[in-house]
């Protein structure tokens, strides 16, 4: 199924060129991806070959619009911008490396009651929907992450390996959407970095779904990246 999904990708990135220009050819393998990637999601029953964190990210991004009051941008436009910034993220998680004590740490000092609050509080009104999954998952429990960070020691190089390549498919991306006049920043929206901030801690929190923000806090540094990301593109 991975596979498939990455030939459809492939297919997508090669037809960029034409794309700009609209030209009928490109249109068609566009379309055609398309079709593969939803039949990707049926064998396995649901939308995880398509959707991950930056679906998350953008999910969250769309809801903070609405609370503002403002209509946001398009869902592509923001899944395409948070499609690179994961892999940025993950960059920085490489850089940073596996420190599993300190992982531990983080995990056993996860507090319930803080936690609900700052999603009351970064949720507003959709934070009862967000609270009704955690009581269904516990995603967060420290005896659940500890038995995830034990099978991230454990499957260390193979974790490390897949990471890198998700970074080397990724770093085009942004270059490719200007081509195509999308955005690729998050300071090109409409968010003050500390909602941006927001977004990057508590995104993994509205799906029942392993990916990249979810690793970074089983290993103790979604607070850092989220941070160091922020800093780099909210500077003023």
């Amino acid at each position: 199924v991975g596979e498939l999904v990455l030939e459809s990708v492939r297919k997508c990135v090669e037809s960029v060129p034409g794309l700009v220009e609209r030209d009928p050819q490109a249109l068609t393998y566009l379309m055609e991806s398309l079709v593969l990637i939803g039949i990707a999601m049926s064998f396995i029953g649901y939308s995880r070959p398509a959707s991950a964190s930056e679906h998350h990210i953008s999910h969250f991004m769309e809801m903070k619009s609405i609370q503002n009051g403002q209509y946001g941008e398009l869902h592509g436009t923001c899944v395409g911008m948070a499609t690179g910034l994961v892999g940025e993220m993950y960059k920085e998680l490489l850089k940073n490396g596996f420190d599993y004590e300190k992982a531990r740490e983080h995990a056993k000092a996860f507090d319930y009651d803080t936690w609900k609050a700052e999603i009351e509080r970064s949720y507003g009104p959709g934070a009862e929907e967000v609270l009704k999954l955690y009581d269904k998952v516990g995603q967060n429990e420290p005896e659940t992450v500890l038995k995830r960070i034990d099978n991230i020691e454990a499957n260390e190089e193979k974790i490390k390996k897949l990471i890198e390549e998700e970074v080397e498919q990724t770093q085009e991306g942004p270059e490719l959407l200007e081509k195509l006049g999308g955005l690729t920043t998050p300071d090109q929206f409409n968010f003050e970095a500390d909602e941006f901030k927001d977004i990057l801690l508590y995104a993994k929190e509205l799906r029942d779904r392993y990916a990249a923000l979810q690793i970074m806090y089983d290993l103790g540094q979604i607070e850092d990246i989220a941070q160091t990301v922020v800093d780099r593109h909210f500077k003023n």
